[in-house]
């Protein structure tokens, strides 16, 4: 039979889109997130995936994302079956998850690159989630600049045993390159105050992160350039293909 399979050609950028099968929410709790990242962040190291965009939303992501030396279509069937075999024990629920196959596009030059940064980030402002795509958690961008953009900075000395305990499970997870599961993240938030529960958050996601903030920053010229140009400039998307 032949092969339907999108051919993705390697070591060029693309734009990653994919949507739940039913098009309902998708990250019903911050877990839902913080998994899907760190199941992103396992299987591109993985792969040898280089992602310079990502947002998450109620009941889609995009990514901008390349890989030099193996297989795209490999490395998205891989996270998010991963991801939607958990997410279905978790939630007790059955069938598919994803739409059946995924949108992307290659791009192509660094003026199609920029465009696609801005779009993807962008997301939540065009959905009148943010008024600006740097107060958005779920794109990350914001962690390029800050270890902690949406709480107080963590104390080590005066943190509750707890916290630290918690950030303890955080480093040993991701030393030894695994994602965070359902079960260890219950376990680490479970009896945190409202204002640890977002210091470990943050925690995780900047040490989680799969954006190369270095290459964001070559792309645009630093980062406070591309925070400026990104939330002056939308971005579009017209050529994404299903």
């Amino acid at each position: 039979m032949k092969d339907r399979r999108p051919f993705i050609e390697n070591g060029v950028y693309q734009h990653i889109y994919q949507r739940t099968i039913d098009r309902n929410t998708l990250f019903l709790s911050s877990y839902d997130a913080l998994f899907f990242i760190t199941v992103y962040w396992m299987y591109s190291f993985r792969y040898n995936v280089e992602t310079i965009a990502f947002c998450l939303m109620s009941n889609h992501f995009h990514v901008l994302c390349k890989t030099s030396e193996s297989s795209m279509i490999g490395f998205v069937r891989d996270c998010t079956a991963f991801f939607a075999f958990r997410y279905n024990q978790y939630h007790k629920r059955t069938g598919p998850l994803f739409q059946r196959g995924f949108g992307y596009a290659a791009k192509y030059g660094g003026k199609k690159i920029r465009t696609c940064i801005c779009y993807i980030n962008n997301n939540p402002v065009e959905a009148h989630l943010v008024d600006t795509m740097d107060k958005y958690v779920w794109n990350m961008f914001a962690y390029g600049k800050d270890s902690n953009p949406f709480s107080s900075p963590i104390k080590l000395k005066k943190a509750s045993q707890k916290l630290r305990r918690s950030l303890q499970e955080v480093d040993v997870a991701y030393n030894q390159r695994e994602c965070l599961s359902y079960v260890v993240l219950e376990h680490i938030f479970k009896g945190l105050a409202e204002n640890e529960k977002l210091q470990l958050r943050d925690y995780i996601l900047k040490k989680y992160s799969p954006i190369s903030y270095a290459k964001v920053s070559y792309i645009f010229g630093d980062l406070d350039k591309a925070c400026l140009a990104i939330n002056t400039f939308m971005g579009s998307e017209h050529d994404i293909k299903m």
